[in-house]
């Protein structure tokens, strides 16, 4: 996942109840960008943007965005029941 963040992609953590594993993984990989020195910092300030939770209703947004790490719970990844 880090080299994914380094060249610059769009990484969406889909999950289940409960989030909190997958925002957890949000904040690692906004806390891998920001322990690097201030000169590599300003070069993400321009396309890093971690989003803690999104949602169906985001996909329009996200699209237009050049790059992120955010998590996003949608009943539909959800097993169905028998």
């Amino acid at each position: 996942m880090w080299k994914a963040i380094l060249l610059q992609k769009r990484v969406l953590f889909l999950t289940t109840a409960p989030v909190s594993v997958a925002c957890e993984a949000v904040y690692a990989a906004a806390h891998l960008i920001m322990s690097r020195s201030s000169n590599i910092l300003s070069l993400f300030d321009s396309f890093f943007s971690p989003l803690f939770y999104v949602q169906v209703e985001d996909i329009d947004e996200l699209r237009l965005m050049s790059s992120y790490v955010a998590c996003a719970f949608f009943a539909c990844t959800l097993p169905s029941p028998c």
